[in-house]
């Protein structure tokens, strides 16, 4: 009877101490390796070193002194995150991190002059259709210059479609082959209201 109660007291603690470290252990499901952009999150005094995974998930990063302060001078870039044990506190989930690669890849510059929803592009006029009132153009993006917060990503090389109000141009009407700087703006969908996947010409930059 003793041996019975002692199996069943001994059965308790293996649980209990499992279900303490199960907390705080590798055992949480996360890929191994990440990648994502290195950033600092948080306010003073309590700003901590971070991956940032899509902007969905944010994993705080604990390593040695020397690696921390190689992450913090290269902040805002890529990096392969190799860890070795994850941690979860109240805070969030941190990694322990056994080492860290950069990788070299075009990471969009969010640019303050431009508005949320906005980029600056460099592009080539491929064709133009003449509306009422503004030209709808197939343009070829040559380069993305910058991003306003929130707007979608533009693949240079490929091609776009671009509403351009005529008294942006002083009545001008635009050329085939022509190459433009413009500031454009992401189409807005919405509940009821369908993405037509044009971009509006904010205007033109010099």
């Amino acid at each position: 009877m003793k041996n019975n109660i002692f199996a069943v007291l001994l059965f308790s603690a293996v649980i209990l101490f499992a279900g303490i470290f199960s907390g705080c252990s590798s055992s949480i499901a996360i890929q191994n390796p990440v990648v994502g952009i290195v950033q600092m999150v948080g306010n003073d005094p309590f700003i901590k070193l971070a991956v940032n995974i899509n902007n969905k998930d944010i994993y705080f990063l604990e390593c040695t002194k020397e690696l921390q302060a190689e992450l913090i001078k290269n902040q805002n870039r890529v990096f392969e995150i190799v860890y070795s044990d994850v941690k979860k506190t109240s805070e969030g989930i941190t990694l322990v991190v056994e080492k860290a690669v950069q990788i070299v890849v075009n990471v969009p510059k969010v640019a303050e002059s431009y508005s949320p929803g906005t980029a600056g592009v460099i592009c080539q006029i491929v064709s133009i259709e003449e509306k009422d009132n503004s030209y709808l153009c197939d343009v070829k993006i040559k380069q993305v210059i910058g991003y306003g917060s929130a707007t979608k990503l533009i693949s240079e090389n490929n091609n776009l479609k671009i509403d351009f109000a005529k008294n942006l141009l002083n009545n001008k009407k635009p050329e085939a082959g022509q190459q433009i700087k413009l500031e454009i703006a992401q189409p807005m969908g919405g509940m009821n209201i369908p993405d037509t996947k044009i971009w509006t010409v904010i205007k033109i930059l010099k």
